[in-house]
């Protein structure tokens, strides 16, 4: 049983050779133009910098308790949420 079935898709792998490869989605530049706009290194520094800023602005005014309070669960064991 095994085998028919191995035969019966083992024939689809032609088709598949008479597909272009460079026309496939996964060559396509369309899909992947956002990610090819910023390296790797410029994207992991904007997040950072868009993480970062509020946390040390807050400190830098010594405002960072005021603006960013800790939020504890309401249970008896005080957990963090």
């Amino acid at each position: 049983m095994q085998r028919r079935k191995f035969l019966r898709w083992s024939s689809l792998l032609g088709f598949l050779g008479a597909l272009q490869p460079a026309k496939t989605v996964a060559n396509s530049s369309t899909y992947f133009e956002d990610e090819k706009k910023q390296s790797d290194r410029q994207y992991w520094v904007a997040l950072l910098d868009k993480m970062a800023t509020p946390v040390l602005m807050n400190m830098s005014q010594g405002l960072l308790k005021k603006n960013m309070q800790v939020a504890f669960s309401p249970t008896k064991d005080k957990r963090n949420p």
